[in-house]
């Protein structure tokens, strides 16, 4: 009899250690998944501020050349990429837009800028639009000019 008492004994032990292993795996996977998920949305959320300050940089450039007045110039050097991709930077008379096809999708901004008139002589290259500055299509740099009256941008592809 005192051998079956020692039978059951061993069997609840054993029992016993494979719910608390079970538990414990569980709860390893669980925290495992949400460290992944925590993770996955940092790197969306800091993708997010790389871009949104890129586009703060173009506006705040345009805010000081009109802060400056007339004679203003200032030369603006910026990244022909956003981690690693290229990206848009649409001029028009009071605001600024940045777009950026990224891994984490498309991303999209706009910034309030002083309204004044704006010229531009970005580019004769195909790819450019009259008022739009495409970051990988020639040199990385922009002169925003105030002549009292209205804005130049100036950004040549040699």
């Amino acid at each position: 009899m005192n051998n079956r008492k020692g039978e059951s004994r061993k069997a609840q032990v054993a029992t016993e250690f494979f719910i608390y292993a079970g538990v414990f795996l569980i709860i390893v996977i669980a925290a495992a998944a949400l460290t992944q998920f925590t993770q996955s949305n940092e790197v969306a959320s800091m993708q997010y501020n790389v871009v949104k300050e890129s586009g703060y940089y173009f506006s705040d450039s345009i805010n000081l050349a009109v802060r400056g007045g007339k004679g203003f110039n200032y030369t603006l050097d910026f990244q022909p990429n956003l981690l690693g991709s290229p990206y848009n930077i649409y001029f028009d008379k009071g605001v600024v837009f940045i777009f950026w096809n990224g891994p984490q999708g498309n991303m999209s901004y706009a910034y309030n800028t002083i309204p004044f008139e704006m010229n531009y002589k970005i580019c004769n290259n195909p790819a450019q639009k009259a008022n739009m500055l495409v970051s990988d299509a020639g040199v990385n740099q922009m002169i925003v000019s105030n002549d009292g009256s209205k804005l130049t941008i100036v950004r040549s592809c040699s």
